[in-house]
């Protein structure tokens, strides 16, 4: 251990100004040690997500952009061959430009099926033949994980599609703020939220679903803190 080092540093070097009559800095050095000692000196690693459930979470996924536009601006659930789901605000302003991409590369023209302003939810769909993937039925944590619950999501954060990025829930229920008047609880989510990502897909480690993330919470964009609509409201709106 480091302190270990800095015990036998301080006992050799403030010792000897001790026995001269000084006692101020062995007593400040003693002050010192005892923090260092009851500090923990294990480095926090973040979690690893099983690959089975990344790739997984990947493939329900998608990234928004619009058309003749250069980058991304947003992030769906996909919940099957032809439905997603992503924010209102995401696609409010260009509801007839709106391309989908599975991989960064190909477009899919998506159309909006409903929407909910409420709790800031579109229903988009593509036509079948352009996505044919294998989407097993989405599972539902917890509508109100509890704080400390590790979670993670893909997203097009800072305009780069499939982003991926790690965190945890801060909070199982807010919802007195966003302009939810009680109506909605939402996750309170630290670490998965960032410019881009409106719209992502957040998962446990265990590939279930969250929620979505609907807005970066504080005075900065980029600290992502953030508020996700959660799992039961979605999916109660995708039916």
């Amino acid at each position: 251990m480091h302190y270990q080092r800095i015990r036998s540093y301080l006992y050799n070097h403030l010792i000897p100004i001790h026995k001269g009559g000084h006692w101020l800095p062995l007593f400040l050095a003693g002050l010192i040690f005892l923090l260092l000692a009851g500090c923990s000196h294990e480095v926090q690693l973040p979690v690893t997500v099983p690959p089975e459930v990344a790739s997984k979470s990947l493939q329900r996924t998608a990234s928004i952009a619009y058309s003749g536009a250069p980058r991304f601006v947003g992030t769906a659930l996909v919940l099957n061959a032809t439905d997603l789901i992503t924010n209102l605000h995401v696609i409010q302003a260009r509801e007839n430009q709106i391309r989908v991409s599975f991989d960064g590369k190909e477009f899919l023209a998506a159309t909006v099926v409903r929407t909910d302003p409420e709790a800031d939810l579109a229903l988009l769909r593509i036509s079948a033949s352009d996505y044919s993937e294998d989407i097993t039925e989405i599972t539902a944590a917890n509508p109100h994980p509890a704080p400390g619950t590790h979670i993670f999501a893909y997203g097009a954060a800072f305009g780069l599609h499939d982003s991926f990025f790690q965190g945890y829930v801060s909070h199982s229920s807010r919802s007195d703020i966003m302009g939810s008047n009680g109506k909605i609880a939402f996750v309170q989510i630290q670490g998965v939220t960032f410019p881009g990502m409106s719209g992502a897909p957040v998962f446990t480690l265990d590939g279930s679903f969250v929620g979505i993330n609907r807005a970066a919470y504080g005075y900065a964009a980029n600290t992502g803190t953030g508020l996700a609509i959660p799992a039961d409201l979605v999916l109660d709106f995708a039916r």
